[in-house]
């Protein structure tokens, strides 16, 4: 008895990949589910982070483009990295797993690290003040945004495996 699973498929990045600032969708995939691929799809990476990319459809050939270089740049793919890719048809998803080198999966970077801006001045300001404050000072919703935003400040490499799923689930 079989059983349903969603597809997988995997690529190794060659240097016409990087060159060209796209990658193509595996052929049998594109010749199973293309038909039902919308223009975009999101690559949700382990680490939570997720990248929005457009699809080029030519010839029955598929490519991720559009945001695909800022993927490739972000993650420092090169030639030989391998990527494997899961999709989930319901909402246009590919988990997406990235291998270097050296055969072994990267360490994911946590978002980039937050610049104060006008509309978030204040707010940065008031959390690097409080670093030495107890948790009681805090309701649970104020305590998240606080660990998060923390964290990503005072660079320390603290993983928060579910940092996405803190801050949408609080406000």
């Amino acid at each position: 008895m079989g059983y349903l699973r969603s597809p997988q498929f995997f690529s190794i990045l060659l240097e016409d990949t990087l060159r060209d600032k796209k990658l193509q969708i595996c052929k049998k995939f594109v010749k199973l589910k293309g038909e039902g691929l919308s223009d975009s799809v999101t690559l949700k990476v382990p680490c939570g982070s997720e990248w929005k990319i457009k699809l080029k459809k030519c010839d029955g050939k598929v490519w991720l483009e559009e945001g695909w270089q800022e993927f490739s740049e972000y993650y420092s793919l090169a030639v030989g990295s391998l990527l494997t890719f899961r999709y989930i048809e319901e909402a246009s998803l590919f988990h997406v797993s990235i291998f270097g080198t050296s055969t072994y999966e990267i360490d994911y970077p946590i978002l980039p690290k937050p610049e104060p801006t006008e509309d978030n001045d204040d707010f940065v300001e008031t959390l690097k003040g409080f670093s030495g404050s107890s948790e009681s000072e805090f309701d649970s919703d104020v305590l998240a945004c606080y660990i998060h935003v923390w964290f990503i400040f005072t660079g320390n490499n603290f993983f928060l495996p579910c940092y996405r799923e803190i801050w949408t689930e609080k406000f």
